[in-house]
């Protein structure tokens, strides 16, 4: 449940955070050019985020965490400093010059279709890798509502250009793709990193680039107090706090479930501007709005719930079957020994179990078969994880909550496949939320205070080895927490 309001809080200040500059941006530009506005911003985004690292107080300090992360993350640092802060702000104000910004709002709306599809490619070419993993793939409702998202963008904003302007709005094509670019590179390889060391890292990298891009390129500035103060919001409130939480965002949830900002953010956008700037509310803006609204509720629309399988089904069999078929492909008898060998001394494994539940696998496209030539005997069949048998083992891991937390032995089994998960993060929420349930009041027949708890030696020899479990499990689990953490 922390979990949840966590993501809808980070969610809430990043839809404001990229909702709010485009009134903001409407009210500076009358003082500066597009270029010096950029620069500001993301100057003062920089310089509070920096700030903001010297109050946490690092050991390192400031320079030590950002030139840390430099060294870990060269090429993904700068790629996404360079996709996310930089290249953006000089497509974009390049375009506006000749592209109306409703079309432009419109191209930039395009951004989560790519992210989607990034996301399957980058899965995919970690499934055919000796790393392994799954992309994040989009259901069915999710793949309508991108479309009619970005209609309802279209209708709002009232796009529309000239023929000729055409040609440059493959610029804003290409600022949605560098969006897209960035949040994939960010969640793949600088997911384990803390959101505020990469956005102030980011920022520091966008800022050296374009104060001399805007000096360079000159244009008259002159003193307008509520310019100067939109640029400030915008760019402390906005490049900093809200391109923190939507950083953070995408390290929790991903990449593709996060675009969904762009079309939340949209909606802030036509709300402030008809509030602030007095925009007319006609009814084709209220047309457009009603159909995004509509299809950001259909994108989080949450994936029907499927009834938890009780203790009695055979959950913690189909997870060690997935676990070690990931490891190899290996025949029936040889499964069986090994989820003997970490279940069995809890539920015996026998032959009249595994077979249907390898069926049952391999009936759902979990599992393929092959055989194999032994010598001196007759072909054996080998069983062999296909690469949607990967993803829902991943899915399982990642997704292991309830029963499979509180329960020891589904717990157990859980961990002992938990190193496939090659985001630490991901791990590291799964160890999170063994450990919340470990630190939950204490309950049951030998809680501390239950009348009758010390009634005999034996009752009080189970407390006794139960608080030397609880202390040692969760010793273990804050260190290695901890360690995954860094």
């Amino acid at each position: 449940m922390r979990k949840r309001a966590a993501e809808v809080g980070l969610g809430a200040v990043a839809t404001l955070g990229l909702g709010a500059p485009f009134v903001l941006i409407s009210i500076a530009q009358q003082a500066m050019p597009t270029t010096m506005m950029a620069a500001v911003r993301v100057a003062l985004a920089a310089a509070v985020l920096v700030a903001v690292l010297m109050v946490a107080r690092s050991p390192r300090g400031p320079v030590g965490e950002l030139s840390g992360l430099l060294r870990r993350h060269p090429a993904a640092l700068t790629f996404v400093a360079v996709g996310s802060a930089i290249a953006p702000n000089l497509f974009i104000g390049a375009a506006e010059h000749h592209v109306s910004t409703g079309t432009i709002a419109v191209i930039l709306a395009t951004t989560p279709i790519w992210v989607a599809l990034g996301s399957i490619a980058l899965g995919s070419a970690a499934r055919g890798s000796a790393a392994g993993g799954a992309g994040e793939r989009l259901r069915a409702r999710q793949w309508v509502a991108l479309p009619l998202a970005i209609l309802g963008v279209a209708l709002a904003a009232g796009a529309g250009a000239p023929a000729g302007s055409w040609p440059w709005s493959a610029l804003a094509l290409a600022a949605s793709l560098s969006y897209a670019a960035s949040a994939l590179v960010l969640r793949r390889w600088l997911n384990s990193e803390s959101a505020l060391t990469v956005v102030a890292a980011e920022m520091v990298i966008a800022a050296g680039v374009l104060l001399p891009v805007a000096a360079a390129a000159g244009g008259e500035v002159r003193w307008d107090p509520a310019a100067w103060v939109a640029v400030a919001v915008a760019g402390i409130g906005c490049t900093g706090a809200g391109w923190l939480a939507n950083t953070a965002l995408i390290q929790r949830v991903g990449a593709a479930a996060s675009s969904v900002v762009s079309y939340t953010s949209v909606v802030v956008s036509i709300a402030l501007g008809v509030l602030v700037l007095a925009e007319p509310l006609t009814p084709r803006v209220i047309a457009g709005t009603t159909v995004l609204v509509a299809s950001i509720a259909l994108f989080l629309t949450p994936r029907p719930r499927r009834a938890r399988p009780t203790l009695k089904e055979p959950v913690v069999l189909e997870l060690s079957i997935l676990g070690f078929l990931a490891e190899s492909p290996m025949h029936a008898y040889e499964l069986r020994r090994r989820i003997s060998a970490l279940t069995g001394h809890v539920r015996p494994v026998s032959d009249g179990a595994l077979t249907p539940a390898l069926r049952r696998l391999e009936r759902r496209g979990l599992l393929s078969r092959s055989e194999s030539a032994e010598s001196g005997g007759p072909p054996r069949i080998v069983f062999g994880l296909t690469p949607a048998g990967r993803g829902e083992l991943l899915r399982r891991l990642r997704d292991a909550d309830g029963p499979d937390i509180s329960d020891r032995n589904r717990w157990f089994t859980v961990l002992a496949f938990l190193h496939h998960l090659d985001d630490a993060a991901e791990q590291r929420a799964v160890l999170e939320r063994r450990l919340a349930f470990l630190e939950e009041p204490s309950r049951g027949f030998f809680a501390e205070g239950t009348p009758g708890a010390d009634a005999s030696p034996f009752r009080r020899g189970m407390n006794a080895m139960a608080g030397d479990i609880w202390r040692s499990e969760h010793r273990w689990l804050s260190g290695e927490i901890a360690e995954l953490a860094t």
